[in-house]
């Protein structure tokens, strides 16, 4: 389950398929698209789009397509990025939204991955957030 505030699902499709990762059996919420102005926003079995300020309806759509997989499969949640998310909505409402997604994951037993570009984001909210993850991933170029 991939959502996607940063790049179109298409977009975020033709990458992974590019690096070899295969993509049949991911749902994306594309969060992207909508903000882009596009009006051709068809979506399909496997994505849902949303508008990156509707974090009530984007929560909705997640908690959706988790309980769509069948049990007994592994279930994995991608937030890209938690930068992009911030652009469009109060830091306080993405730390409430990033604490209730994280409890919904452990409730429902998904590992959750959660993008961050932290040169652009506060500290202080990183420090926030960190508290509802298990471990945090520091990668340099």
């Amino acid at each position: 389950m991939y959502t996607t505030f940063t790049k179109p699902y298409m977009t975020v499709t033709k990458i992974l398929e590019r690096n070899n990762i295969k993509t049949d059996k991911m749902f994306f919420i594309d969060c992207a698209t909508p903000v882009a102005g596009r009006t051709e926003m068809h979506g399909t079995s496997k994505s849902l789009f949303c508008q990156p300020q509707s974090l009530t309806n984007i929560s909705i759509a997640i908690g959706h397509a988790l309980e769509s997989i069948p049990k007994g499969n592994d279930k994995v949640l991608i937030l890209d990025s938690l930068t992009t998310l911030m652009l469009y909505n109060s830091e306080k409402n993405v730390i409430q939204f990033i604490h209730s997604l994280s409890g919904k994951a452990r409730a429902w037993n998904v590992k959750s991955i959660i993008y961050s570009v932290v040169e652009d984001t506060d500290k202080k909210t990183i420090s926030e957030i960190s508290q509802f993850c298990d471990t945090c991933i520091r990668i340099k170029e």
